[in-house]
């Protein structure tokens, strides 16, 4: 094993109240996304990333690869034991997360959750906030210094290395190095993962684990047979082509349900959020390839091949439906939407959620962006260390690999009552979907997981489709080069311009705006935020 990769980063002030921090800034907390994460850290000598320790219990049907390809399987295996004993002390376990699923129904009336705390060997308490209501639940937390043990951060919030200091449990000492091993379920994280964590050159967090790929341009693989489409176009000009011959306005029928962005970006060779050019940082919206891809979407626009309902607040929405419904042919979207898209289609069709494969146009190398394998992270209030230590414990059992029993539990609760099984896949019961996915909709997404993997149940065909496509973009695999690096200036002031850049997308894809436009606003945020967020970026880099 090669030895954990360190880290050194300059000071920031420490030593402030929540609430103090929360009167001079406030708390804003946005959703998934690549963004710049943690912060510049201190001078007195370099951070041990925890030591990673991959997953060993079981064997992937179909590998995956040290740079984020998921390990794959088509069945679950034989489960093994990835903990060897009780973690909790019988003390209660508070915890505030979000959610956009409903609240769960706590035991006794949930025997799905009395379980798990009893396998915890305490009460997990949750408290579930819808997603949209987090953001002022978490400042009136934080604000009336009546902190859960457990709560959820994302990382857009001001003065977040200062507010961590003040609020929450410095667990570098715990977790560094060879510490990790006492936590080898955590100790699966990559360290891209950790890298989102540390802040003030401390480890403030535990990382909530995501895919790395970022998205894909998903199709009906049906539909495109059906009429004779290629879905695999190698030119700007084939893919034109493909829109056309999926387009049908009188029917009700469009090729696309939004601006395919992201892929368009991706096929001229477009970077991650940002790049790194001559020792200086620039964002993607300031390149050509992005500038490209923007044009682009104005010319499928003007044809009429994108859905009129593409900028509705609800578009992502709308275009999973239509893609379902048949009336859409491309939907970009997340790539752990996979598996959801075809569960919806009837049992003969499911296999048919195919994507776009990554392709250059213009001569270009494609990119593909991927992410740091987690965009929030989990915090533990300021305790002493031996709380501190059994709720890592406890942390480190929801965090069981895929194929453990552990996992096989949170995630489907027990066979018969919440699951059963077969062909060796478990798929939950209607007793099970009211009682373990409310639970694991909250865990999975906002606050500890295990590793991700590319797992769709029976659905296996999808489950093959994900990983060759995984592997066939991982040429073009592009990261941040900001992964771990934090800007006050960009915590405090992205939200709004990255609304002003949405803005500026959306009128020039739809005529209301020029290219001028743009260039114009990317240059009074050069003048003024963005040549601070630059310089900021670029000295915690060094």
């Amino acid at each position: 094993m090669s030895p954990s990769p360190q880290i050194s980063r300059r000071t920031l002030l420490a030593g402030v109240s929540g609430a103090a921090l929360l009167s001079a800034g406030g708390v804003s907390l946005t959703g998934c996304g690549s963004q710049p994460t943690t912060s510049p850290g201190s001078s007195s000598g370099p951070l041990t990333l925890p030591a990673y320790t991959p997953t060993t219990g079981v064997t992937p049907d179909l590998p995956g690869t040290e740079t984020g390809v998921p390990d794959a399987f088509l069945r679950y295996p034989d489960p093994f034991e990835a903990t060897t004993a009780t973690p909790g002390s019988g003390t209660a376990v508070t915890a505030l997360l979000s959610s956009y699923a409903v609240s769960p129904t706590p035991p006794p009336q949930n025997a799905y959750l009395a379980e798990l705390n009893t396998r915890l060997g305490a009460p997990l308490e949750l408290q579930v906030i819808p997603a949209s209501d987090y953001a002022a639940k978490l400042a009136t937390t934080i604000s009336g210094e009546q902190l859960p043990d457990l709560f959820e951060m994302l990382p857009s919030q001001p003065q977040l290395p200062q507010l961590l200091n003040a609020t929450c449990a410095d667990l570098t000492d715990h977790l560094a190095g060879d510490a990790i091993k006492d936590y080898p379920n955590l100790a699966a994280y990559t360290n891209d993962m950790w890298r989102t964590v540390v802040f003030d050159n401390r480890i403030y967090g535990l990382p909530v684990p995501r895919p790395v790929q970022s998205g894909a341009a998903f199709i009906r693989t049906d539909l495109f047979a059906a009429r004779g489409v290629d879905p695999d176009p190698k030119s700007w000009e084939e893919f034109v082509q493909v829109c056309q011959d999926l387009t049908d306005p009188k029917a009700g029928q469009f090729a696309l349900s939004q601006p395919p962005i992201a892929y368009l970006t991706g096929a001229v060779g477009g970077p991650n959020e940002w790049a790194e050019v001559d020792g200086a940082l620039v964002r993607l919206q300031e390149t050509e390839q992005f500038r490209q891809a923007i044009a682009w979407c104005a010319e499928l626009h003007q044809q009429g091949l994108i859905h009129p309902d593409a900028f509705a607040a609800n578009a992502t929405t709308l275009g999973k439906q239509r893609l379902i419904g048949g009336q859409i042919g491309i939907h970009p979207d997340g790539f752990s939407a996979w598996g959801s898209l075809a569960r919806f289609l009837p049992a003969d069709q499911q296999n048919s959620v195919g994507a776009l494969s990554v392709q250059g146009f213009a001569g270009a190398s494609p990119t593909f962006a991927v992410g740091a394998g987690s965009t929030n992270f989990t915090v533990i209030k300021k305790a002493d260390d031996a709380r501190v230590v059994e709720l890592l414990k406890i942390m480190d059992y929801l965090a069981a690999p895929f194929g453990s029993s552990e996992f096989l539990f949170r995630k489907y609760g027990d066979e018969g009552a919440q699951h059963t099984v077969s062909e060796g896949n478990p798929t939950l019961t209607e007793l099970g979907t009211s009682e373990v996915t409310p639970v694991t909709e909250g865990l999975d997404y906002h606050l500890v997981d295990g590793v991700k993997v590319a797992y769709e149940g029976a659905l296996q065909e999808i489950t093959k489709a994900k990983h060759a496509f995984a592997l066939a973009a991982e040429p073009g695999y592009v990261r941040s080069p900001v992964i771990g690096v934090y800007s006050e200036t960009y915590s405090r002031t992205n939200a709004a311009f990255t609304r002003t850049l949405t803005d500026l997308q959306t009128g020039i894809v739809t005529g209301r705006q020029t290219m001028k436009d743009l260039e114009d606003a990317l240059a009074t945020w050069n003048a003024g935020d963005g040549a601070k967020i630059k310089q900021e970026l670029m000295e915690a880099k060094s």
